[in-house]
């Protein structure tokens, strides 16, 4: 089976979910293998090359006060998926 994955590299959401999407497809015991396409896109493609807002720093302007509450949520979602999202220190650019 062939299962194409589009996504933004720079969401911390597109690597929990390719972090679950990676487990279920090593559990198939379906006839074959499950081969997975990965296919990025970016939701900002107007975004620069020079060094962006923090993603802590966006997630605070686009929810104002909910942004601590969402960004340990994704965290921790991130961590119950082996992954230590540092939302206050990464950097993206494009």
């Amino acid at each position: 089976m062939r299962v194409e994955v589009f996504g933004d590299v720079l969401c911390p959401w597109f690597y929990i979910g390719k972090r679950r999407i990676e487990a279920t497809a090593s559990q198939v015991t379906a006839a074959g293998r499950v081969q997975i396409v990965w296919r990025s896109y970016e939701l900002d493609p107007g975004a620069g090359r020079i060094l962006g807002p923090t993603p802590a720093e966006a997630m605070s302007t686009w929810w104002g006060v909910k942004a601590p509450e969402r960004i340990a949520q994704i965290q921790t979602e991130g961590r119950l998926e082996g992954l230590e999202l540092n939302l206050h220190a990464a950097r993206p650019v494009s």
